[in-house]
């Protein structure tokens, strides 16, 4: 008998055998699911892996292989948005994955149309009859058995909500699934005009339902429903949304409310009337600072706070509240610094700390510097993406993909995320999830390797400017005029003096970087105007020459430079520095302190070939 192939690198539980018409009647599909009730869902779907597994291959090996097939069927996730991909794999990973319709075959499907019929259980024929559709359009017959047996579903548990007076709802979301479903299957048959009278009904039972009941959100999906589907018009729409709201309580979640606001004024967009849309434009704003309302601290209600202000910018005309909630704005952001509260995370390097202190113990001044400028390597793109695609999918990480990153006034200056878009993560992604681990790197550096070390040297010899002339002068990375600013900055660096060194060195990067791809053959300079010349930025020359940039210093500097000195979303120290903003505390930090070691290496690695030789005779000559 044929298999159903089996994808590469899947599990072979989901290698299936072909099941005939004649395997599933003897496996008496009508008594699976008898009692069940429910949807076709997680539940459904471990309940048949129960009997499946329950059942003996050996005993009955056509009702085996035909409970194997109906497992598959249920294990597809539906997504009603989404009519070109209707069905997805309940799981998969880099290596496995769970079949999907398009790898039954047309024979399998065949079959699954003759035995339709036979199938009781509404919701698994319902299931059944889509996957048919889904998988061969020209089988009429099954599209509208699917439609035919959502709609039962929606009215049963409609029914039984209404009966019971359930205020839970437990399944309306997943019953405006179906809904959506339906419709879509059925206007893709081409039956644009005839609606069956069973899905119309069911239709505004479902619209009336959700209006009586406020059901918020359900209420604006199957709104946008039925003007899409031209089931009612936009001021029906629009009319029922604001009485929807009118009816509903004062302390009603107002984010959900804001769903309706929004789709009442869309409606009343589509039909030109300026003045409903921005009656409900301006109450979905007053939702959103009802929201600001249910948190307590500061930084949440600056949030929401600048969410109402967006949103009123959007919809114009509101000049003095926008002026009013920017200057409220200002007051949240103040009070929200003084919520900050850092995390400390207990770690532990007295043993790193205490080796580094011997190792430079034993060193003279030239070959503590040489040793110095090689503490540690910049991390690399490819491991920094791989600890990055592991810690997405575990951990808080995958519960909270979005953080808000704010400066030390409390103002969001960037927004990163753990969710990969697309299939494959981009340079972008791999910036915003390589913070922490940056950050963790270079705490680790400072405290296990420069400062014991920088401390080591100065005990045994409390260096100066003239100690680091030689270098400076000798490495093709430092521009001409600029050795004694770099020889200052060393030396202040290793004197612990940090704001000084901060001050002196990061302003350099820029500079110096231009320097090297001039160096380099490679111009970095740009025409304003088609007519004058002028330097790049740093973050132009990341951005326009990152390419340049990588064919003479590697991949893995250049990133470590844009996550350290340019990225938003990091320290950004260039940008600091050269507006004023890093405070004298600041410069104190392990970031600050890491860039500028991080230029001090670099300005070394052209000349550590020739340090025993060249540098070290002219470092000892200064001593």
């Amino acid at each position: 008998m044929s298999k159903i192939p089996k994808q590469e690198g899947s599990d072979n539980q989901y290698s299936l055998e072909f099941v005939t018409a004649d395997d599933f009647r003897q496996a008496d599909i009508n008594t699976i699911l008898h009692d069940y009730s429910g949807l076709c869902d997680s539940n459904m779907w471990l309940e048949l892996n129960r009997i499946a597994h329950a059942s003996s291959e050996k005993n009955n090996p056509s009702a085996h292989r035909t409970l194997r097939l109906l497992v598959l069927l249920c294990s597809f996730r539906m997504s009603a948005d989404d009519p070109a991909g209707i069905w997805h794999s309940r799981w998969q990973d880099a290596k496995n994955t769970m079949l999907t319709p398009s790898l039954l075959g047309k024979e399998q499907i065949s079959i699954l149309a003759e035995i339709l019929s036979e199938i009781k259980n509404t919701a698994l024929r319902g299931r059944i009859a889509d996957v048919i559709w889904s998988s061969c359009r020209s089988q009429y017959k099954a599209g509208t058995e699917a439609i035919k047996s959502y709609c039962e579903i929606i009215e049963f548990h409609l029914y039984k909500t209404v009966t019971k007076d359930n205020i839970s709802y437990p399944y309306i979301f997943e019953l405006v699934n179906l809904l959506q479903r339906s419709l879509y299957i059925h206007f893709s048959m081409g039956k644009k005009k005839l609606m069956e009278n069973s899905l119309r009904e069911t239709f505004h039972r479902f619209y009336d339902f959700s209006a009586s009941k406020t059901l918020y959100v359900p209420f604006q999906r199957i709104g946008e429903l039925a003007y899409r589907y031209n089931i009612k018009t936009y001021m029906e729409v629009a009319h029922d949304s604001e009485k929807v709201l009118s009816e509903g309580q004062p302390d009603d979640y107002p984010d959900a409310r804001k769903k309706v606001w929004s789709l009442a004024a869309k409606c009343y967009e589509k039909v030109n009337d300026s003045e409903g849309q921005r009656r409900c434009l301006e109450e979905y704003t007053i939702e959103t600072l009802r929201m600001r309302e249910l948190v307590s601290d500061a930084a949440a209600k600056a949030a929401w706070t600048r969410q109402a202000i967006t949103e009123l910018q959007v919809a114009g005309g509101f000049k003095e509240w926008v002026e009013k909630l920017i200057s409220e704005l200002r007051d949240l952001q103040q009070l929200s610094v003084s919520e900050l509260t850092p995390i400390n995370t207990p770690w532990d390097l007295t043993k790193e700390y205490k080796e580094t202190e011997t190792k430079f113990q034993k060193l003279n001044i030239p070959q503590s510097l040489f040793i110095f400028a090689q503490l540690s390597a910049s991390p690399t793109v490819h491991d920094l993406e791989e600890f990055a695609m592991a810690n997405s999918s575990s951990g808080l990480t995958s519960l909270f993909p979005g953080k808000l990153r704010v400066d030390h006034e409390g103002r969001p200056v960037a927004r990163t995320s753990s969710e990969i878009k697309g299939d494959e993560p981009d340079a972008q992604w791999l910036k915003e999830n390589s913070l922490e681990t940056m950050s963790e790197h270079r705490h680790k550096v400072v405290v296990a390797g420069i400062e014991p070390a920088r401390k080591t040297i100065m005990l045994g010899f409390p260096l100066e400017v003239r100690h680091f002339d030689a270098l400076v002068n000798y490495s093709h990375f430092v521009p001409f005029g600029h050795e004694h600013l770099f020889s200052l900055g060393f030396s202040r660096l290793f004197q612990g003096d940090f704001a000084s060194a901060a001050y002196i060195l990061i302003p350099q990067l820029e500079n110096t970087l231009r320097h090297v791809l001039f160096c380099n053959g490679k111009d970095s300079s740009k025409f304003n105007d088609g007519e004058f010349q002028e330097d790049r930025s740093l973050s132009a020359l990341l951005d326009i020459r990152r390419d340049d940039l990588v064919s003479v210093l590697g991949e893995n500097i250049v990133n470590e430079i844009d996550l350290l000195f340019n990225y938003k979303a990091g320290p950004s120290l260039r940008h600091k520095v050269a507006h004023g903003k890093l405070a004298a505390g600041n410069c104190y930090d392990t970031d600050t302190v890491y860039a500028c070691w991080f230029i001090f290496r670099l300005i070394c690695l052209p000349i550590l070939n020739d340090w025993e030789e060249k540098i070290a005779p002219q470092i000892q000559m200064t001593l």
